[in-house]
């Protein structure tokens, strides 16, 4: 079968798609501890379908892709993430944390697509990567909003009360 990508760069495009899945996982922890061990459940419905959700969509993008170039992705195995949080300021800075390091692998593939010539890929790397800038651009978000406010349980319920204000959003 002929590929339209190489096989370095449909590697590198696997390694995404796991990510992506990675990043769901991430984020279905912090929703379970934001509902339950933190009682927030406006930021828990926040994380679950502003970011959860998204992260499988933008994988089937990534392997709609390859498909497209007649690449098959199989799907990497995602290791559960368990770890428990003591505090909002870590699970926040763990998030924009992940969100950090999936960009920057990002631009290690846009570097091989650059180094391989590979113009589609660039052009779809570049579309990619920018839908990834309002979910980064939301985990700093709650790093900011949680370092304005404080880390405290009373100050979480304070926060949770006023979440959806401080992100524009008109649900519940």
């Amino acid at each position: 079968i002929l590929k339209l990508i190489s096989d370095r760069m449909e590697s590198a495009l696997t390694g995404l798609y796991g990510l992506c899945f990675t990043g769901n996982s991430i984020c279905d922890n912090i929703v379970t501890q934001l509902g339950v061990k933190f009682v927030m459940p406006r930021t828990s419905d926040i994380i679950h379908y502003e970011l959860a959700h998204e992260f499988p969509v933008i994988a089937d993008d990534i392997a709609e892709y390859a498909a497209a170039r007649n690449s098959y992705l199989h799907r990497p195995a995602v290791a559960a993430h368990m770890e428990e949080y003591d505090n909002l300021t870590s699970m926040f800075a763990s998030l924009l944390d992940f969100m950090v390091a999936l960009e920057k692998e990002v631009g290690k593939v846009i570097d091989l697509a650059i180094a391989e010539d590979d113009k589609q890929t660039l052009k779809y790397l570049d579309k990619f990567i920018r839908k990834l800038v309002p979910f980064t651009e939301m985990a700093l978000g709650f790093v900011d909003y949680v370092e304005m406010n404080g880390d405290t349980p009373v100050q979480w319920m304070q926060m949770d009360s006023h979440i959806n204000k401080f992100f524009g959003i008109k649900r519940k």
